[in-house]
């Protein structure tokens, strides 16, 4: 047998194996997805909805990204894609209060006063602005809210999947762009406490 003939029957070996893992997979039918949706539209009119972040993705310019890629060279993460399950990070929805605490990862853009133990991004408030729009062709509900702190405003859109996944995507007016990914929970499920 060829060199030529050995590879390609891996090749092929290999594109079967992923066909069939990929047909494997489980989906989610229309009706669950439905009552998903309707289930999350349930606990935003009861303002109970928590997210439990687990992934950041920082926007950073080129400079930064590559000083973050050799800092975080061996540990599963990347300049792009930081890991922070474990952190408590969180997002929670009670009543008409936003409430967010939020590991932060990026660039300051323009410098304002902030203690060395504060880095990272809080909110507590009713936003100035808040609509939710639900997206039925495609069955995942955003949220767009304007948030004011004593320094810092925040424009956040928040996306629930049926899946039970959440994204939250955060631009401030002091730092660059970050978006968060976690996963949907009812508010009184878990601790609605903030991390220490």
């Amino acid at each position: 047998m060829s060199y030529l003939e050995y590879m390609l029957k891996n090749f092929v070996s290999s594109i079967v194996c992923i066909v069939a893992f990929i047909a494997c997979a489980p989906k989610m039918s229309l009706a669950d997805r439905e009552k998903a949706h309707s289930e999350h539209i349930e606990q935003l009119k009861e303002g109970a909805l928590r997210i439990e972040i687990n992934t950041a993705y920082p926007f950073q310019t080129n400079a930064v990204n590559q000083v973050s890629n050799v800092i975080w060279q061996f540990t599963g993460n990347t300049a792009n894609r930081v890991i922070v399950s474990g952190s408590g990070d969180f997002i929670e929805i009670k009543n008409d209060t936003l409430h967010g605490d939020l590991s932060y990862i990026g660039e300051r853009q323009i410098s304002s006063p902030y203690s060395s133990t504060d880095i990272g991004i809080r909110f507590n408030s009713v936003p100035r602005e808040f609509e939710i729009i639900e997206d039925s062709h495609h069955k995942f509900i955003e949220l767009v809210a304007n948030i004011s702190d004593r320094i810092e405003n925040y424009d956040i859109r928040i996306r629930l999947y049926p899946t039970g996944n959440a994204s939250a995507y955060i631009n401030s007016s002091l730092r660059t762009p970050i978006r968060y990914d976690g996963i949907i929970v009812k508010s009184n499920d878990s601790e609605s406490t903030e991390k220490s």
